[in-house]
C-alpha cells in the first residue's frame, strides 16, 4: 500500500504545472498567431476566420526546408494545435 501510494505521488506531482505550462504554451502560440494574421496581409485570414489550410502548409514547407522531421507535425495534430491557441482569446475573455 505504501509502495502505492508512493508511486501515485510521483506521478501526480507537478501536474498542475503541466497544465499551467501547456496554458501558457498556447497563449504564446495564440499571440504568435496573431502577429502572423495581423503582418501576412488576408493570407491567413483573421483571428475570427484563420485559414488553417494555408497555415499547415506553409508550416510543411517550412518544416521541409529547415529539415525538420514531419513527426508530430500530421493535419491533425497541426489543427487541434492551433485551435487550442486560437481558443485561448475565448478563455482569456471570461
Amino acid at each position: 500500500m505504501l509502495e502505492c501510494g508512493l508511486e501515485l505521488r510521483r506521478n501526480q506531482r507537478g501536474q498542475y504545472r503541466k497544465a499551467a505550462e501547456q496554458e501558457n504554451t498556447y497563449r504564446l502560440l495564440f499571440l504568435l498567431l496573431s502577429l502572423l494574421v495581423k503582418n501576412a496581409n488576408g493570407t491567413y485570414g483573421t483571428l475570427d476566420s484563420p485559414r488553417l489550410s494555408n497555415l499547415y502548409r506553409d508550416l510543411q514547407t517550412l518544416a521541409e526546408d529547415e529539415g525538420f522531421s514531419s513527426e508530430g507535425l500530421s493535419r491533425a495534430t497541426i489543427y487541434n494545435k492551433l485551435k487550442s491557441a486560437l481558443s485561448v482569446q475565448h478563455r482569456h475573455a471570461d
